[in-house]
């Protein structure tokens, strides 16, 4: 494995990179593995088909601000992977008719090249910068060149999700949401992801907005009473639209109903109002008269 720890690598390869060498046709070099990290939060993966192949095509395109950590592993799909070495470059979109310079090149912070083949590169925008659309671009001798753009923004405030416990089916997930803004949630949609694919989940959770007494802490409640919440764990994902906020990942895990039955007399004098088990409603909601009080 060969590493490379350098904050003037990108510079480096500026110099030797122009776009005749990067005409080479064969092999496909794909992304296998794409990553954001902000400060001390967890690692979270980000689909691949974030990083897209046309400039204006900025629809769900993968947002990374100065805070933000960026790690994308590449491998080419060839078997003779032995003694290639794989350039990278990341820079801002040029202008028609403008040239490449030294301002417009992001820095890289870390590139690492496994013997499988496999070459991960980590950087973050630099903060004298212009936010905009940029391009990162890989190529090997005989390979066809990876070429997907990415988009840099100003820092939002990002908030944190807390780990949500085991669930029973037919209960709610909850999560809290620390840090939370009325902006992040306005930009911000929460998806089911299954095989890489977003799957929205529109009526089935709601954000109930900070109290008094936690005024930063909002409360994340997913339904666990559609189709698609069946027992196993799943994967979540708020994601931004039109606002660059980095994508936040997290599982659930529904397990099977609960089984306990209770019923609860808040006052016996005031035998027309009881509280039951969640286990219960549908017996209840079946054949309300089995709770008739004669």
């Amino acid at each position: 494995m060969k590493k490379i720890l350098s904050g003037i690598l990108a510079l480096t390869l500026a110099g030797a990179l122009t776009m005749p060498a990067f005409a080479a046709e064969g092999a496909a070099i794909t992304a296998m593995n794409v990553t954001t990290k902000v400060g001390t939060d967890p690692e979270a993966t980000v689909a691949p088909e974030s990083l897209k192949e046309n400039a204006a095509d900025e629809e769900n395109m993968l947002r990374i601000s100065p805070a933000t950590l960026l790690k994308i592993t590449l491998k080419l799909e060839d078997d003779s992977t032995a003694n290639r070495s794989m350039t990278f470059i990341a820079n801002q979109k040029l202008a028609e008719g403008e040239s490449m310079s030294g301002d417009k090149i992001q820095f890289i912070d870390e590139k690492v090249t496994a013997d499988d083949g496999t070459v991960t590169i980590q950087f973050r925008p630099r903060l004298n910068q212009s936010v905009g659309i940029y391009n990162m671009r890989a190529n090997t001798k005989g390979a066809t060149m990876f070429s997907k753009f990415y988009k840099t923004v100003t820092d939002q405030i990002q908030p944190t999700l807390t780990n949500a416990s085991d669930t029973p089916k037919k209960q709610d997930i909850v999560v809290n949401i620390n840090g939370y803004t009325q902006a992040w949630k306005k930009e911000n949609t929460l998806y089911r992801v299954v095989n890489n694919e977003l799957k929205p989940i529109p009526e089935d959770y709601t954000i109930i907005e900070p109290t008094e007494s936690t005024p930063n802490i909002a409360t994340l409640k997913i339904k666990t009473t559609s189709e698609w919440a069946t027992q196993a764990t799943h994967t979540f994902r708020f994601v931004s639209t039109n606002v660059a906020y980095n994508p936040i990942t997290f599982t659930a895990k529904i397990t099977e109903p609960e089984k306990t039955r209770i019923v609860k007399i808040k006052n016996t004098l005031k035998l027309s109002e009881m509280e039951v088990s969640e286990s219960l409603r549908d017996y209840i909601e079946s054949k309300p008269e089995r709770f008739t009080i004669v």
